[in-house]
C-alpha cells in the first residue's frame, strides 16, 4: 500500500534518521522532486518503507526535511565566502570550486535547490521556504565578501547590493543550464564574473 508517495508495507526497524535523510537528500537531487518514486527512496536509503513513512509521513515530509539537510550543507560550501581573509579572491575561488564540482560523469548535475524551483513544486509555500532560504544565504555569502573587498580597497563601498544580487542570479541560472545539459558551466564562467565586478573596482589591477 502506497500513502502520501511512500509504500506503508513491511515492518518498520530502527535507523539513524540524519543518515536516512542525507541518502535521501542524494535520491532526489539526481532525480527530481517529481521523478523521485517510493523504490527509489527505499533503495537509496535502504531502509524498511514503513520506517519512512513513520517518521516522515509522506514523501513531501521526506523532501521537505531533504532540504533542510541540504541548506546546512550549504553552509561548508560558502565557507570561502562567509570565513574567507580576502575579497575578491575569496570570491573567484568559491566559483572557481563550484564549477569544478559541477564537472566530471560522478558529478550530479545542478543543485537541488536550483532544480527544485524549475520544478512544480517549488509553488508549495513549505518548499518556497527553502528555496528562499538558499537564495538569501548565497546572497548573504557574496555580500560579506564583497563587504571584505570594500574593506581591502579593491572596490567601490556601491558594489555589495547590486554585485551579490548578479552574482547570485548567474549562479543558479548557471546550475539550472548545467543540470539540464543546455550550456553546462561555461570554461569562462569565473573569468566572465570576476570581469564584470571590474566595473566596481578601486584598483588598476582588477578589470
Amino acid at each position: 500500500m502506497t500513502i502520501n508517495g511512500i509504500s506503508a508495507t513491511g515492518r518498520p526497524r530502527k535507523f539513524d534518521e540524519a543518515t536516512a535523510v542525507h541518502d535521501a537528500t542524494m535520491v532526489f537531487w539526481r532525480h527530481g522532486y517529481e521523478a523521485t518514486t517510493s523504490a527509489m527512496l527505499t533503495a537509496g536509503t535502504g531502509l524498511n518503507p514503513s520506517s519512512l513513512y513513520n517518521t516522515f509521513r509522506s514523501k513531501h515530509g521526506l523532501f521537505l526535511a531533504a532540504l533542510e539537510h541540504y541548506n546546512q550543507m550549504l553552509s561548508e560550501r560558502l565557507l570561502p565566502l562567509t570565513q574567507g581573509r580576502d575579497g575578491l579572491a575569496d570570491i573567484e575561488k568559491f566559483l572557481r570550486q563550484l564549477r569544478q564540482a559541477m564537472q566530471g560523469k560522478s558529478a550530479i548535475q545542478g543543485c537541488l535547490m536550483a532544480n527544485t524551483l524549475g520544478e512544480g513544486i517549488a509553488g508549495n509555500a513549505d518548499v518556497s521556504l527553502h528555496t528562499t532560504t538558499y537564495e538569501q544565504r548565497i546572497h548573504s555569502a557574496f555580500r560579506i565578501a564583497l563587504e571584505r573587498a570594500v574593506s581591502l580597497g579593491e572596490v567601490d563601498a556601491s558594489a555589495p547590493e547590486p554585485a551579490s544580487r548578479i552574482l547570485v542570479s548567474a549562479m543558479i541560472g548557471a546550475l539550472v543550464t548545467n543540470r539540464n545539459k543546455l550550456l553546462g558551466i561555461d570554461e569562462h564562467f569565473t573569468e566572465t564574473l570576476m570581469a564584470m565586478l571590474g566595473r566596481w573596482s578601486n584598483s588598476p589591477g582588477v578589470t
